[in-house]
């Protein structure tokens, strides 16, 4: 990536990381309360998607306190929520985990606490909901900060990551169920994840599309036809969505079962919900520098 003409250095693997644990994390959370809220008698499902939540987040929040170098830099980011999204990102992040955490200590066993108090339950859903879904929006408005960058400024970028966010999140809860014995509950969250990559592949179109007739388009040609082209092609487009696609197809429409085919879909698909997080970040070509944005001295 640093090789590349105008292509930014400043931010890596690590954030890249961060991005997709964070999407994973929020995503299963989101994916839990839609699933419970869709389709009653999925609780497994729910619990699973709760659970798998606060510690991906907080790991991938460990990856963006490692990048930046130093922890305390990290939580003074959290004082300026006016002037910074990686401000409000600290808050976003924190009052996120905080709502997962106390909703999968209180749904565990002995307490079973919201299982006596579905008012408390609902509110408490609906509020990590919320910040599930800021969570998610959040990780493309912070690239979005960064204004030199075309690629990470357009408005289909937020939208994106929550689609890929919901689908690995659904992914990752899909992985877990077949080891639980709940063929059934695994056939019905393939029936959603199915719709959601289908639409995330919308979303990507559309973003790519968006960004080609902007000063964005280079950052669009590395990706389809240049050096990142293979990556994008065949580990994202065939690998990342085309193959889990199918694999939730074949389990919701053809009533195929287990946790071969759960793997066959869910590995490569959360591989690719990286893929696609490392490439959004390897294309951002900065927008070159325009003769008529120069301020020219005027004669007296």
């Amino acid at each position: 990536m640093s090789a590349r003409l105008g292509g930014q250095t400043a931010w890596g693997w690590k954030v890249a990381a961060y991005l997709f644990l964070a999407g994973v994390g929020a995503g299963a959370y989101l994916d839990a309360q839609l699933l419970d809220w869709l389709n009653e008698g999925l609780p497994l499902a729910s619990s699973i998607g709760v659970a798998l939540s606060w510690p991906l987040v907080a790991v991938g929040t460990l990856f963006l306190v490692w990048d930046l170098g130093m922890p305390l830099r990290f939580w003074r980011a959290g004082t300026v929520p006016s002037r910074s999204w990686i401000s409000r990102g600290v808050i976003i992040l924190m009052v996120f985990l905080g709502l997962a955490f106390l909703q999968s200590v209180a749904s565990a066993w002995p307490w079973t606490i919201l299982e006596r108090a579905e008012g408390a339950r609902m509110a408490l859903a609906a509020l990590g909901g919320l910040f599930a879904l800021l969570t998610l929006a959040y990780t493309g408005l912070l690239l979005g900060a960064v204004r030199p960058i075309p690629f990470w400024t357009m408005p289909a970028l937020p939208l994106l990551f929550i689609a890929s966010g919901m689908s690995t999140g659904g992914m990752a809860i899909h992985l877990a169920l077949p080891f639980y014995g709940t063929g059934e509950q695994a056939a019905q969250v393939a029936s959603f994840d199915a719709w959601v990559i289908a639409i995330e592949m919308l979303v990507l179109v559309v973003y790519l599309m968006g960004t080609y007739g902007t000063t964005g388009r280079p950052s669009v040609l590395v990706l389809v036809t240049g050096p990142l082209s293979a990556t994008f092609w065949f580990g994202l487009v065939l690998l990342g969505l085309a193959l889990p696609l199918g694999a939730a197809l074949v389990e919701s429409v053809g009533g195929v079962e287990g946790a071969a085919l759960a793997v066959i879909g869910a590995v490569p698909g959360l591989a690719g919900g990286y893929i696609l997080r490392y490439l959004v970040i390897a294309a951002g070509v900065k927008a070159p520098l325009s003769v008529s944005s120069v301020l020219m001295p005027q004669r007296t």
